[in-house]
Parts: C-alpha cells; structure tokens; sequence
C-alpha cells in the first residue's frame, strides 16, 4: 500500500479496512473464484477507475498510518539522541 499499488489481500489483516475505502480488497482465503475476479477486474480496468483505486488507497493508508505523526515522532527521537 505504501509504494501506492492497489491491494488484494486476506480479510484475516489489520488492513481489512480497505475494502469500505475502495482501497483495495480483502477477501477471504478460501474464497479463490473472489481473487481471480478481482485480478481480471484488475486486468480490464480503464486509467481512471485504477487511479481512483490508487487516491482511496494513499489516503487510507495516510489515515491509518499517520505517517506525519510518525515522522514527527521520529524527528524528535533522533533530536533527543543528539542531545544526549
């Protein structure tokens, strides 16, 4: 999800999430006939559907990561080691 792909993933993740942001997909391992159409969508997806796909997806994963929480903490980290 960070490198901005869209996902096809086990519903049994923390990141299940992504199917009500239309991020992605989280689907059941036992369900294969759901992963190969979820490919062959993939596949036969026009330019604007799978950069739709791709929004939903950074800012799902900027949501639930809080990546400039994260890097703030890391900053201040690094500074406090410095200053030690």
């Amino acid at each position: 999800m960070l490198s901005g792909c869209p996902v096809v993933i086990s519903d049994n993740t923390p990141w299940s999430g992504v199917n009500d942001a239309k991020a992605g997909w989280a689907i059941p391992l036992t369900d294969l006939s759901q992963y190969v159409n979820v490919i062959q969508k993939l596949v036969y997806m026009n330019d604007k559907d799978y950069k739709k796909i791709l929004e939903n997806n950074k800012r799902f994963i900027n949501e639930k990561l809080n990546i400039d929480a994260l890097r703030k903490e890391y900053v201040n980290a690094f500074e406090d080691i410095i200053e030690y």
